[in-house]
């Protein structure tokens, strides 16, 4: 689905790509997100995505430029989301982008991911999992018939149920040996 929105002669607009992959919705932004119809726009995006998703991706690689509404917009919807039990993540931030966020410290609220495909991996194992699974497995297929196992034997809905609990595991192991020394 696309959606645009219409800018005034000589302006640029704000285009939204939205598609959908594995329960995730990635919304790739391009023009300007600034006060009025475009911060509209991206918020009315969301909030539906978020209707559809607790799974969202905003690329913002061909953003150029970002005013205040902007980043009161983007700061909006990952506060939507959070209230949700959802996600959203940032994914191929332009420098324009990129320099808002960091002289305005709001990039620390912000998951970033260099890219579209980085964000929604993330969504799964996070790395630390991934490496204890993947350690001595000799296959992508064992790997993810391992991943699935862990899922199903654990109740875990996302990677951060996995990373918790093998965390969690990792401590009882700590102190079980500390206890038994």
């Amino acid at each position: 689905m696309l959606i645009t929105q219409e800018a005034p002669e000589g302006a640029v607009a704000l285009d939204l790509e939205i598609s959908k992959t594995d329960e995730i919705v990635v919304v790739r932004c391009r023009g300007r997100i600034v006060f009025g119809a475009e911060a509209d726009e991206l918020r009315r995006v969301v909030l539906g995505s978020l209707n559809e998703s607790k799974r969202i991706v905003l690329s913002l690689a061909a953003i150029l430029y970002l005013d205040s509404s902007g980043v009161d917009t983007l700061v909006a919807s990952f506060i939507s989301a959070r209230n949700r039990g959802a996600e959203i993540k940032f994914a191929d931030l332009s420098s324009a982008v990129r320099r808002v966020l960091t002289s305005t410290n709001v990039h620390r609220l912000f998951e970033v991911h260099d890219s579209i495909e980085d964000a929604v991996k993330s969504f799964y194992l996070t790395p630390r999992a991934f490496n204890r699974i993947a350690a001595d497995a000799n296959t992508e297929e064992e790997i993810r018939r391992r991943a699935y196992e862990l899922y199903e034997a654990r109740g875990c809905e996302d990677g951060r149920d996995v990373q918790d609990w093998l965390e969690a595991e990792a401590e009882i192991t700590r102190r079980t040996e500390r206890a038994a020394a």
